[in-house]
Parts: C-alpha cells; sequence; structure tokens
C-alpha cells in the first residue's frame, strides 16, 4: 500500500497473535474466532478513515492526519474487511476463502499489511457489535 502526504517511507510497526498458531502481528490487539466471546476484541479502521474504490484499486483517507493511501485490489479488500469489524482470525478465513493463496503466505502478507496500517493510526481494537 502506498503512501502520499507526511510521514512517507516511515517503517511500520505493530499487533498480536490471535491463538490460531499462526504469528502474532506487532500492534493488532490478541483477538478470537468465529466463536468470539465478549472479551475478545474486533479489528476496526478508526472513525476517521475512508475508503474509496477508485479505478482497480482504493484510497483510504485518514481525515484526523490529512494523509492518503493507495491500496491495490487485495489491499482494499483486506480494508473493506476490517471496516465491518473482524477478529484477525475471521479475517484471515474470509480472505482464505476468496483468494487462492497458501496460508503461510495470506499470513505474511496480511501481517505485513495490518502493522503498516497499525503504525499509521489507523487501526483500533475493541468489542464485537454483534
Amino acid at each position: 500500500m502506498g503512501k502520499t502526504g507526511p510521514g512517507a517511507g516511515e517503517e511500520p510497526t505493530g499487533a498480536s497473535g490471535d491463538g490460531s498458531g499462526a504469528p502474532p502481528v506487532d500492534g493488532v490487539p490478541e483477538v478470537g474466532g468465529i466463536g468470539r466471546e465478549v472479551s475478545k476484541p474486533v479489528i476496526r479502521l478508526t472513525s476517521d478513515v475512508i475508503i474509496r474504490h477508485l479505478g482497480d484499486g482504493f484510497v483510504l483517507v485518514n481525515l484526523a492526519t490529512d494523509r492518503i493511501y493507495d491500496a491495490n485490489a487485495t489491499a482494499g479488500r483486506i480494508v473493506e474487511l476490517l471496516a465491518t469489524g473482524l477478529t484477525l482470525a475471521e479475517l484471515r478465513s474470509a480472505l482464505l476463502e476468496e483468494f487462492e493463496v497458501d496460508e503461510p503466505t495470506l499470513l505474511a502478507e496480511t501481517d505485513e499489511l495490518l502493522r503498516l496500517l497499525a503504525s499509521e493510526g489507523l487501526l483500533s481494537a475493541g468489542r464485537p457489535d454483534r
């Protein structure tokens, strides 16, 4: 995911694991699976982030910082799913169903994106709405 505006080129920092045996993601809170408990947070985009489909990709705007991010179709789909509020396990499960990719590749690439989003302050964690 590319970025324009202040802070371009900064290195991402972190999130944590979901108990699925997959490696933790620095900066993302620990989350549970489909049968989540109330104490297990979901990952969401912060309320200051808006998403727009643009051509073959997506644009994210952080209204709090005026930073603009561009995302390819795959990263954009991950961001769309995050906008619904999912646990890390739910996100990974949905992506494995949608994309033809092996699990280690999916985990590595998703975790990299989550680290970037977390480092930019675009993610929040909270209680499930359901």
